[in-house]
């Protein structure tokens, strides 16, 4: 009370600090009451009225800071690059922040972080490295660190499989486990490209699988599970790029003409490496979906089989199904013309 004028000031200093000595501070304009920001170190401080013509302290009152009691939870153990959530207790200012570094980094260290704010509780994403972490809660006035917890960051078991050759252009059926965080990517690279190499990719999100294009020029490629945080490959599979009319095998071959006439009826053996109930030989266009078919022949009699082909000109595919396994065990493309 008593203004003397707008531009005086309000201040917390340490007690018995020189006249002119200021940290936090508000002006005390037209008002009458005002918000001041305790320091980080507890102990003894005077809270002081402040003449800004000559810096004299015209009035002042002790104040004492006090250590909160604040304390910071998280789990014992989690996986590089995931999410995973903190809680604390006896917030101190919504400015205060949660923050994952590597053990006994600097108090001022800081990674991912999240404000405090009027919450409980965050989610920080786990650094990409395995090792041993704290979880700490730092004052933002002076970088304090009230409360820690130790958490150990370990390797997660990630695999991603596809068919070990496919032709250029088709699609690629990809699958994987072991998802840490749903920004991780599958990417496809030439083989032996640097860990960070681009290439066609997706987000992994909430899935286990999906489809991606070939590349339409042949050759050695990897795919590769990468982790967000931190670019790091946590699997890989190899894919070799074949010809666009190149026949693929996995588990049967088949024995047929390359060419033939519109409507000319073929012979087609094959072999197989393990029977099942339902097995067939069809005949398909090349961008028709597996399971679906214009001929189809069941196999139990053996080879060879005869089928008609299509009157009009054209690529077609001949496929061997193990349609009770729901698997494509070989593939060849025959040109009808």
């Amino acid at each position: 009370s008593g203004t003397v004028h707008p531009r005086d000031y309000v201040t917390i200093v340490p007690m018995g600090a020189d006249p002119d000595a200021s940290r936090d501070y508000a002006r005390v304009g037209g008002k009458d009451a005002a918000k001041l920001k305790a320091p980080a170190d507890p102990g003894m401080y005077e809270v002081r009225y402040v003449l800004n013509e000559g810096k004299r302290v015209m009035a002042s009152r002790t104040i004492e800071v006090t250590e909160p009691e604040v304390t910071v939870g998280a789990p014992g153990s989690t996986l590089t690059g995931s999410a995973f959530e903190v809680t604390w207790s006896g917030t101190v200012h919504p400015r205060d922040y949660v923050t994952i570094v590597p053990m006994g980094a600097d108090p001022d260290a800081s990674r991912d972080y999240a404000r405090v704010g009027g919450k409980d509780a965050a989610k920080l994403k786990a650094p990409a490295d395995p090792g041993m972490y704290e979880v700490r809660y730092v004052l933002n006035e002076g970088k304090r660190v009230m409360a820690s917890r130790t958490i150990e960051v370990t390797e997660p078991e990630v695999t991603v499989d596809a068919p070990a050759e496919i032709r250029a252009g088709d699609k690629i059926p990809v699958e994987w486990s072991g998802t840490v965080h749903p920004r991780d990517y599958i990417v496809l690279v030439p083989a032996g490209s640097g860990k960070d190499a681009d290439g066609e990719y997706f987000r992994v999100g909430n899935r286990n699988s999906r489809d991606m294009s070939a590349p339409g020029t042949k050759g050695l490629y990897e795919l590769r599970y990468v982790l967000n945080q931190g670019k790091r490959i946590l699997a890989s599979t190899q894919i070799e790029v074949l010809d666009e009319n190149a026949a693929l095998e996995s588990g049967a071959s088949l024995d047929a003409p390359e060419t033939a006439a519109p409507g000319a009826a073929i012979q087609v053996g094959w072999s197989v490496a393990s029977e099942s109930a339902d097995q067939r030989l069809t005949l398909a266009r090349p961008n028709q979906a597996i399971f679906t078919w214009i001929t189809a022949v069941k196999t139990q009699d053996g080879p060879p089989v005869r089928i008609t082909l299509p009157d009009e000109p054209g690529f077609y595919e001949l496929r061997f199904l193990d349609v009770s396994n729901q698997a494509v065990l070989a593939r060849q493309v025959i040109k009808v013309e």
